[in-house]
């Protein structure tokens, strides 16, 4: 047999022979060609495509997509237990994606011993449904209880052997990541692995970052270097637990913060005893606040600390054992924030930060579930080596309680939406909130500077108080005309009347001439 198999063939009809014997038994399978519909319809089926010729090329999965081919071919003919059959077609193509996601890397021309005996078992249920597509409606209903069994049958043994095929996956994974840890350098097709294996490899950093805490001394170091190892390996230096212990996976290397604000202290810091990282001690909390809190401080990092994204910097995790403000860990950036980078910068580069910061609550709100950054201002953007934006400080209206109490940080209200202010907030709060640090950053000035305290804030923007152009002169707003009208869409009083991020990205690309690109 061809280990290329031509899906795609425009056959007309099957050529079916055989049947159940006079005992009930199945007889020799048939040999059954299916229309082009059904082979568009199974590509569909396994996600790959209108064509599965040149997947069917790959060493090892030809034997399954053979098999397959012929269950699906022969589903078109059956008359008798169709529910039941498409249920053992679907749960065939499905236990095929699994195989295409989970087959060995190494594995070359021969089947690892699991996936041959799911090989074997779709070559079985193909023989078979191509014996029952060959009955008449007469001897399909004389043995639609024979069919019925069989399928069941069926159905279990291909989740048993399925599960058995996953298990042997996930031991090679944990085999390539043991290899890692004793610092053996492993090919481009194990990485692949490993990354397709995300949990495992969650589970066994999980593990290390646990021996790494509880051991001392030479012990503590070896299991350090395995963790580092394990992490230049899958590209990415966190660790599963963001609970961080202060002066171990995390420390200050200096005496005093490197720079002070009412809100704030930045501290540099080391990362594993690495990685220069900076440590922003949350001066408006205590420690206290953050274990009183814990579920949901730990939800809303765990949220930040799982994106990934260009445009998002990441989070360590947060240490609330090391000093008497508790501090959050992500890496270190020259250039600081958004507010000190656009000093002394022209126009042209104070619009293109609030074009790139609109890109990244775009990826944000247009993820499977939506998330709200709820904090936004010109402080919580980072500009990357490269000078790029990378929104930062995710929710912490978490941290500090809600938006209008007492302890919330000073001027933070000035950049926050009515609805935010009385505690709920929205994807449509962050457009608010984005208008507003695109004033502060094009104009150099606050929003509602001249207003510090809250109740009076929320007062003036409840009765339809906005930001007046006289009070943030800025050549921007001469240079990039529609721009005073874009932010001032984005605050209206009504949450729904203001524009998605899509278009608010659309509308910043045409006032820019649509020169920057996502």
């Amino acid at each position: 047999m061809s280990d290329t198999i031509d899906l795609n063939a425009d056959t007309s009809s099957a050529a079916i022979s055989g049947g159940y014997d006079s005992a009930g038994s199945p007889g020799p399978p048939l040999a059954f060609s299916g229309s082009s519909f059904a082979c568009a319809a199974l590509s569909a089926a396994l996600g790959i495509g209108s064509s599965i010729a040149n997947f069917s090329a790959v060493p090892g999965l030809a034997p399954g997509i053979s098999a397959l081919r012929q269950i699906w071919a022969a589903f078109e003919n059956i008359k008798h237990n169709r529910t039941r059959c498409k249920r053992l077609r679907d749960r065939s193509a499905e236990i095929m994606k699994v195989i295409i996601r989970e087959r060995c890397p190494d594995e070359g021309d021969d089947p690892s011993l699991e996936a041959q005996k799911l090989y074997d078992l779709l070559r079985e249920i193909g023989s078979s449904m191509s014996v029952w597509a060959g009955f008449g409606y007469a001897k399909g209903f004389v043995y639609q209880v024979t069919i019925k069994q069989d399928v069941e049958d069926k159905l279990q043994r291909l989740d048993e052997a399925k599960e058995k095929f996953i298990i042997a996956a996930h031991l090679r994974t944990e085999r390539y990541l043991r290899d890692i840890q004793g610092g053996m350098q492993v090919g481009a097709a194990e990485r692949d692995a490993i990354s397709r294996h995300q949990g495992v490899v969650i589970e066994r950093l999980g593990v290390l970052q646990e021996d790494f805490r509880r051991q001392t001394g030479e012990e503590r170091e070896k299991t350090r270097q395995q963790i580092l190892h394990v992490q230049s390996v899958i590209g990415d230096d966190r660790l599963p637990n963001t609970e961080l212990r202060g002066q171990l996976e995390c420390k200050k290397v200096k005496e005093a913060p490197t720079f002070t604000t009412p809100c704030y202290e930045i501290w540099e810091g080391l990362w594993m005893g690495e990685t220069k990282v900076a440590l922003k001690a949350l001066r408006f909390v205590t420690n206290d606040d953050v274990k009183r809190k814990r579920d949901r401080v730990n939800r809303q990092v765990r949220i930040w600390a799982e994106l990934r994204s260009e445009r998002i910097v990441r989070l360590y995790g947060v240490c609330s054992d090391d000093g008497k403000y508790p501090y959050m860990v992500m890496p270190w950036y020259d250039n600081g924030n958004a507010v000190q980078y656009l000093e002394n910068k022209p126009a042209s580069e104070h619009i293109r930060i609030c074009l790139e910061a609109a890109y990244a609550l775009q990826y944000l709100h247009t993820l499977p579930t939506p998330v709200v950054h709820g904090n936004l201002k010109g402080s919580n953007i980072m500009i990357s080596d490269e000078g790029s934006a990378l929104l930062s400080d995710f929710g912490l209206s978490v941290l500090a309680g809600d938006a209008n109490s007492a302890s919330f940080p000073t001027k933070y209200h000035l950049w926050m939406s009515l609805e935010t202010l009385t505690g709920e907030q929205t994807i449509k709060s962050d457009i608010w909130a984005w208008a507003m640090t695109t004033l502060e950053l094009v104009s150099g000035k606050e929003p509602f500077h001249r207003e510090r305290h809250v109740t009076r804030h929320w007062q003036t923007i409840s009765e339809g108080g906005r930001p007046k152009i006289e009070d943030h002169r800025s050549s921007a707003f001469d240079t990039y005309p529609g721009l005073w009208s874009l932010l001032e869409s984005c605050w209206q009083k009504v949450a729904a009347n203001r524009p998605p991020i899509q278009d608010v990205v659309q509308r910043m690309e045409t006032i820019i001439g649509g020169k920057t690109q996502a």
